[in-house]
């Protein structure tokens, strides 16, 4: 049982969809908009999901001092600009200050909040990353821009290895959990 001043749990969870197109180079883009999620635009745009990897994630020293910055009302803060993902298996370490090896990353395509959770999510298309096998993923906050390695990293997760090429589209879904 927790003691009265304990630390909060900060930790989370990586969850990665593998979707398949329905023919080579098919390309579909989701709508944060829409009323569905993006595995189910995913699948009534032909796709079919051919894995889901579940990893924990490592909430990172530097994202942990983002949040007591901010707590301490640090008005130059940014929240999660941008989702990065590389093909690095190194296992995460809370010292990591950025991905072990960036090849792609992007705005991300949707969050949501939810109580006690923040969930991040990038889409990469069967036209982006490819040629690479990705196996590690991650936000940046706090003036991340499109240029690899720019900005806060808040958590990073690794994953089996995925090739990524013109048949694949990814969904990586990043829990941030406080609990």
């Amino acid at each position: 049982m927790p003691k009265l001043g304990s630390d909060i749990a900060i930790m989370g969870r990586l969850d990665l969809y593998v979707l398949r197109a329905p023919r080579p180079g098919a390309v579909w883009v989701p709508s944060p908009r829409a009323g569905l999620g993006i595995i189910a635009q995913a699948l009534a745009a032909g796709f079919t999901v051919d894995d889901v990897l579940r990893q924990p994630n490592t909430f990172v020293n530097a994202g942990r001092n983002l949040i007591r910055d901010f707590l301490n009302n640090d008005a130059s803060l940014a929240g999660i600009q941008r989702y990065a993902v590389g093909t690095s298996a190194t296992a995460a370490a809370r010292t990591d200050t950025q991905l072990g090896a960036e090849v792609f990353r992007a705005a991300p395509t949707n969050t949501i909040k939810d109580a006690q959770k923040l969930t991040v999510q990038l889409f990469l298309s069967t036209g982006q990353g490819n040629g690479n096998t990705l196996a590690e993923g991650g936000p940046f906050a706090n003036g991340a821009t499109d240029t690899a390695d720019s900005g806060t990293l808040v958590a990073r997760a690794t994953h089996t290895g995925v090739v990524k090429d013109n048949t694949k589209a990814l969904t990586y879904s990043h829990d941030l959990l406080l609990g």
